[in-house]
């Protein structure tokens, strides 16, 4: 017998076997219990998700002598023979290749007839979108009202495109991109039954190579299989999957990041004499920019999709959103650029470049923690700034009349930092891999978390409340004393909070400044004047209203 590949060998046959599909197989279940099931159906999603295979289902689910609990037996001989594809009362349909008005009009010639050997004829029409507007335009009356034994299936992976007057006649039901978790367990299920062994990392790049498409899992494992002799690696899923220039492109980001001009030079040429595709190179780039931006805002789930490689390169790169937004775009444009321009080696090469020179081409803010929102007070090292509105000395008065004493290094640091990783190790791996990128001092009864500036990436992963509660709570466990938890960021080389204070204004005055200048209003008249940037003056009033 020839073989069968995984994707058509464990096609879902009953409602309970869709994965990730749960409402459109509880409603169509619900459906055909109660029997309330619609003359026409209009099935959209992405490719591989299970719209011809909930098609068959419930072409089925309407034929089936025996279902049980509104699935079909898969026993008899109806069902049976819509499983081989011979049915005679249910008919499949390529649009793509069958979409034309004359093909429309056999179909509505022959719906009038009953079915030959079946409770219920259905038409099932893939890739209805393709259909052309003639064909559909015919096919409406019919679509309608379809005699009572007809039931109609559309199936279309561009829903956009079918014309309106198709789908006012149908039920519709979308259809999405299987989940990382429905994904993984199916595929497990598969990989038992096909007594094939596959590590961790290798089946989170097969699940993320397919993009929630299980028909497009199952056909790399398929090859995959083939490939290791049915023991799947990470090392063969990176052969198989491409990406044998990865290393270099992770090397080139990170250099890029670190703005390491030095050693662009000699990644670049080794990428190009791999003969890897530069479009390629700009995707992935731009795809590391996106998901270093996802895990410094705690993506948690986002993780999953990682080898552990990837996890521990992401923890070692450090950059500022500011920096990150820059270079996505950066990224953005290339990919555009090199799909057109006939230099495709030089315009990679001057992006790389310019990437790597972001900090002396726009005036990009300091590797520090994310910028304050207009909703929020900006903070650094832990104390609270002023905004613009408020008075001077009233901010200085406050911090005059509360100073904060200075951290007194604890003498046994380095046990006290070790233990409360340790402690928090049980209860969140995350939080661990942070704290040993910071320091610890204890004073009156505080303790002290400073991180240098290099560290922005490990600061703002840290600071979420739940992951102090969570540290505080394992201190409390041999310390009942303790009074709670401090966060400080550049440690030694912050400058006093007066400097501080001074440059966060100086820097909040620059950006009004510069977004009034942008305006066309405010723009118009500086060049009506021959004026520039230099001769606006922001005014701020103090909580009495008055001008400062």
């Amino acid at each position: 017998m020839s073989y069968l590949a995984l994707a058509r060998k464990y096609r879902p046959q009953t409602f309970d076997e869709l994965a990730g599909q749960e409402f459109a197989a509880t409603s169509l279940k619900n459906a055909v219990s109660l029997g309330r099931v619609h003359h026409a159906y209009l099935f959209t999603g992405p490719r591989g998700c299970g719209k011809t295979s909930t098609a068959r289902i419930l072409a089925k689910a309407l034929n089936c002598g025996h279902l049980e609990r509104a699935n079909p037996c898969n026993r008899c001989e109806s069902c049976i023979e819509i499983n081989e594809g011979i049915s005679i009362d249910v008919v499949e349909i390529d649009a793509a290749s069958r979409g034309s008005v004359e093909s429309a009009r056999v179909l509505n010639d022959n719906v009038a007839f009953l079915p030959m050997k079946s409770k219920r004829k259905v038409y099932i029409i893939d890739e209805s979108h393709m259909l052309t507007t003639q064909a559909s335009n015919a096919l409406l009356k019919t679509l309608e009202e379809p005699p009572p034994f007809v039931c109609f299936i559309f199936a279309t992976t561009e829903s956009h495109k079918v014309l309106p007057t198709i789908k006012s006649r149908c039920q519709r039901y979308d259809f999405k991109k299987i989940n990382y978790q429905d994904m993984r367990s199916t595929l497990i299920k598969v990989y038992e039954s096909e007594k094939i062994s596959c590590d961790a990392d290798a089946l989170n790049l097969i699940i993320r190579s397919s993009d929630g498409s299980m028909r497009d899992a199952l056909s790399i494992s398929d090859q995959l299989i083939a490939y290791s002799g049915g023991n799947i690696t990470q090392e063969a899923a990176v052969a198989i999957l491409g990406g044998g220039n990865d290393t270099v492109i992770l090397e080139l980001f990170r250099a890029v990041v670190n703005e390491k001009e030095d050693m662009l030079g000699e990644l670049i040429a080794s990428l190009s004499s791999s003969g890897a595709s530069y479009h390629y190179a700009a995707e992935k780039l731009l795809e590391h920019a996106r998901n270093l931006l996802l895990l410094s805002k705690g993506a948690q789930q986002f993780k999953n999709l990682f080898t552990k490689d990837e996890r521990s390169y992401y923890d070692e790169i450090v950059a500022s959103e500011h920096r990150l937004f820059a270079l996505f775009q950066l990224f953005s444009k290339l990919c555009s650029d090199l799909r057109y321009t006939p230099y495709a080696g030089y315009t990679f090469e001057f992006s790389i470049y310019k990437a790597a020179a972001l900090s002396r081409i726009i005036p990009l803010p300091a590797e520090l923690p994310p910028a304050p929102t207009a909703f929020q007070k900006p903070t650094v090292a832990g104390e609270t700034l002023r905004l613009p509105s408020e008075s001077p000395q009233t901010s200085m008065a406050a911090s005059v009349s509360e100073p904060t004493p200075p951290a007194i290094p604890f003498t046994k640091e380095e046990s006290i930092l070790d233990k409360i990783i340790k402690g928090i190790s049980a209860r969140d791996k995350g939080v661990a891999a942070v704290l040993p990128h910071a320091t610890l001092n204890i004073s009156e009864g505080y303790y002290i978390f400073n991180f240098a500036e290099k560290n922005a990436f490990n600061y703002n992963r840290f600071k979420q409340e739940e992951n102090i509660k969570s540290v505080e709570e394992v201190i409390r466990g041999f310390d009942e004393e303790v009074k709670g938890i401090k966060i400080t960021f550049g440690g030694a080389e912050i400058k006093n909070l007066a400097e501080k204070r001074e440059e966060a204004d100086a820097l909040i005055q620059e950006q009004i400044i510069r977004e009034a200048a942008a305006t066309p209003l405010v723009g118009g008249v500086l060049k009506l004047f021959g004026l520039t940037e230099k001769d606006i003056t922001v005014n701020r009033e103090n909580e009495n209203g008055e001008i400062l």
